[in-house]
């Protein structure tokens, strides 16, 4: 049988090592004819991302196995023939051979990196020094014998060298630190797909697990053991596998039929007249390659929006007079119903949220209840996603609206506000709508005094071809479809909050539509922004990297729309949210809490916060010396982010600062520490520490120059214009003295500082 292309961008794991030859397979097409080849040895298929796959059979080769870019072939060495396509034997960075699995064996080979397998002692592996290699997007070099991080990347490694390019064969797995990525349909981009907890091997998870979690890998369901510790197999897929379920085999709905959440469909959707697609949890979104719905079919999305976005204002009587529930908002605002008494509100509508040049959709917002009384509120309604490769046909109805608001139990008639209309969103290389498509916003029923919802958004996104001729009730966008989903290893949460100290942003995406020139992107602190060419940058490509010094403190947003082949600039974006964190969890002493008094108790008792909530946190790192201003490390004492105190008992006398930075979910670190200092023992008293910073070459003064004590246990000076710094208040003690200058080479001397001393110091800095 035919092999389809696995869901890019689903939790679906496959054991597949890394692959960075350009792409054999990926032509677009919408018929398993388009995709034949010369080759007898695969197998021809049109996948359900609307590109051509080609199966290998090696059972029809003989002694020899089938590439799917040559045929049968006998030489392969992992290497790429003279056309530059790899051909199909062992990967250049895994140390031995590469299995059809996708395993490593261990043979006693010596890799195309310079790495040699431990053979079938089970050794471990070695590899020569100086010999590169790729791990993901990741430099490494061997070093006595081991292999170590030389350079990230910011887009890709190939052949051990960072590039500007990705090239990947479309639906292989890999490594990429922890996370797993896959390739993209246009062999373009890695696309991330999960962080594993433990470690990555092989494009699979490997180690500790979520007890019951389902995954994907190959064809197989798998799920983890109630110990946390095993995967075992429960199904195995006819089709693919996609969110740890099995995609179906088509889906041709002929009676009514229920659905919901992310379903995968290998090949098409038909939903015939007669029959009705529901969706009772209110949330589905449908992929596959065609999805058509019949004139007298349709899909029906529950009302399920109960979120706060939105949400009416409850009804309630009031000094001013009294109303109803106000309706939910979501496309438009609710409205707020007629006003009794004085003829004063009491409460407002919903409002609107969301934004009409983007390609997100949501529930609506819920209309507003009745104060004291326990009749709930009017949902706003669902949502739905039609996804579809090459086309989208709605000759039948689709539904989304929100419910009507109904006469509240105790409340002398004031009813619940309605729901606002929920979102649509229709995108497919061609769409056509006959038939009608409603987000519509509900009034109320029975009562009086109720406010209406908001009506909900409609999106209709494509590639080439749209054609409207049906109806279409509420907010309604319509232009060229973008990326629908970025992703990036790098910040692979859009909710998280990741730490400042990384060089950059890896974003990339599944190709919109195939005849796409390129796109616009721009990154910035706005919500909403469509790049455009006086705005945004272009690219060519589905991956592009920018500098951490584009983002600030907070929510910083990717943007990114398409360009068609006739140069027409899309007028609808899709957006992703980066948020930085850039500061360093907060230290407090409570058994030292003063920063300067001196104390004899000689246990300090530290404790933290972390900014911005634990859960974006795996710990923290510290260390405890007698500096001012050490940033921890990664080799530092680690804590786990369930401690946020700690005993330092029996300190010598002195003092002593605890610096501590926070290690975020994906490893990285606060570029500055948070710092606590206490001081242990009699007070010595104090002296201060004077001089002027000249240049040695002609003693002229330098200004600006900075000069710290022991790397800033008092606050760091600068020098003035004649090149004199003065510290008064030092402790009396023996200090490190530091001394630098732009342009000059640094100084650090030592000093002793005696009470009710003041001790000159007069530095010459040497130019560079």
């Amino acid at each position: 049988m035919s092999l389809r292309l696995l869901a890019l961008i689903s939790l679906v794991l496959v054991a597949c090592g890394d692959d960075d030859g350009p792409p054999g397979t990926g032509e677009p097409c919408s018929l398993d004819e388009h995709c034949l080849d010369a080759h007898e040895c695969t197998v021809d298929s049109c996948g359900v991302d609307g590109f051509c796959r080609h199966a290998p059979v090696d059972a029809i080769c003989g002694e020899g196995v089938c590439a799917p870019d040559r045929g049968c072939v006998t030489d392969l060495d992992g290497g790429f023939d003279d056309a530059g396509v790899r051909d199909g034997g062992g990967s250049d960075d895994d140390g031995g051979t590469t299995e059809r699995d996708g395993s490593v064996g261990l043979d006693g080979s010596v890799g195309l990196d310079g790495s040699v397998d431990g053979g079938a002692d089970g050794g471990s592996a070695t590899c020569s020094d100086g010999a590169r290699r790729c791990d993901g997007s990741a430099v490494q070099v061997c070093t006595g014998g081991t292999f170590e991080l030389d350079e990230m990347c910011a887009l890709d490694c190939r052949a051990g060298a960072c590039v500007t390019e990705v090239t990947c064969t479309p639906s292989a797995y890999r490594c990429n630190g922890r996370g797993v990525e896959v390739c993209n349909t246009s062999g373009t981009a890695w696309l991330f797909v999960q962080t594993c907890a433990s470690e990555c091997d092989a494009g699979l998870c490997v180690g500790a697990c979520e007890p019951g979690e389902q995954r994907c890998n190959g064809t197989r369901v798998e799920r983890c053991s109630a110990e946390g510790t095993a995967w075992s197999t429960v199904e195995t897929c006819s089709t693919f596998c996609a969110y740890g379920t099995c995609a179906l085999d088509g889906l041709d709905v002929a009676a009514d039929t229920a659905l919901d959440g992310d379903v995968w469909v290998d090949g098409d959707v038909l939903v015939r007249s007669g029959a009705t697609l529901r969706s009772p949890g209110g949330d589905l979104t449908l992929r596959a390659r065609t999805i058509t719905v019949e004139a007298g079919g349709s899909i029906a999305v529950a009302a399920t929006g109960q979120g706060t976005e939105g949400a009416g204002q409850q009804g309630s009587f009031c000094t001013r007079g009294f109303n109803g529930g106000t309706g939910g908002g979501y496309g438009t605002a609710g409205t707020r119903g007629p006003i009794g008494g004085s003829g004063s509100p009491c409460s407002s509508g919903g409002a609107a949220f969301g934004s009409s040049s983007d390609s997100e959709v949501a529930r609506g917002g819920p209309g507003g209840d009745v104060s004291g009384s326990a009749t709930p509120r009017s949902p706003g309604g669902g949502r739905l996603r039609l996804i579809a490769s090459t086309r989208v046909t709605v000759a039948g109805q689709i539904t989304a609206n929100g419910v009507i608001g109904v006469r509240a139990e105790g409340s002398s008639g004031l009813s619940t506000g309605g729901g606002a209309g929920g979102g649509v969103l229709v995108a497919a290389n061609e769409v056509v709508v006959s038939g009608s498509i409603s987000a519509a916003g509900a009034g109320t029923s029975g009562g009086t005094w109720g406010g209406v919802g908001g009506n909900g958004r409609i999106k209709i996104l494509t590639g080439t071809t749209r054609t409207i001729t049906g109806t279409l009730s509420g907010v309604v966008t319509q232009g060229l479809l973008p990326p629908l989903e970025p992703r990036s290893t790098t910040h692979p949460s859009t909710t998280l909050y990741y730490n400042d100290d990384f060089a950059s942003v890896s974003v990339s995406w599944e190709q919109a539509f195939p005849s796409r020139q390129g796109y616009y992107w721009l990154v910035d602190r706005t919500g909403y922004r469509v790049p455009t060419p006086a705005l945004g940058t272009f690219v060519d490509a589905e991956a592009i990297s920018f500098s951490r010094d584009a983002l600030t403190a907070g929510d910083n947003y990717f943007h990114v729309a398409p360009v068609n082949a006739s140069s027409e600039v899309g007028t609808v974006e899709t957006r992703m949210r980066v948020r930085l964190n850039t500061t360093p969890p907060p230290v407090s002493s409570s058994s030292h809490p003063s920063e300067t008094a001196w104390s004899a108790n000689r246990d300090a008792f530290f404790a933290w916060t972390l900014p911005n909530g634990a859960e974006n946190y795996v710990g923290v790192h510290y260390v405890l010396d007698r500096y001012g201003d050490t940033v921890p490390t990664t080799a530092d004492t680690f804590l786990p982010v369930s401690q946020t105190t700690l005993l330092r008992s029996g300190l010598a006398d002195g003092v002593w600062v605890l610096h501590v930075v926070a290690e975020d979910t994906r490893g990285y670190l606060t570029r500055a520490a948070g710092h606590r200092q206490v001081r242990i023992g009699t007070d010595p008293g104090v002296g201060g520490l004077v001089g002027q910073v000249v240049d040695a070459a002609g003693s002229a003064p330098i200004a600006n120059a900075r000069v710290r004590v022991n790397r800033g246990i008092v606050p760091n000076q600068t020098t003035n214009g004649t090149g004199n710094y003065n510290f008064m208040n030092v402790p009396a003690g023996t200090w490190e003295i530091d001394v630098s200058a732009d342009g000059y080479a640094s100084m650090t001397r030592s000093v002793t500082i005696g009470a009710g001393m003041s001790v000159p110091l007069n530095v010459s800095l040497t130019r560079l």
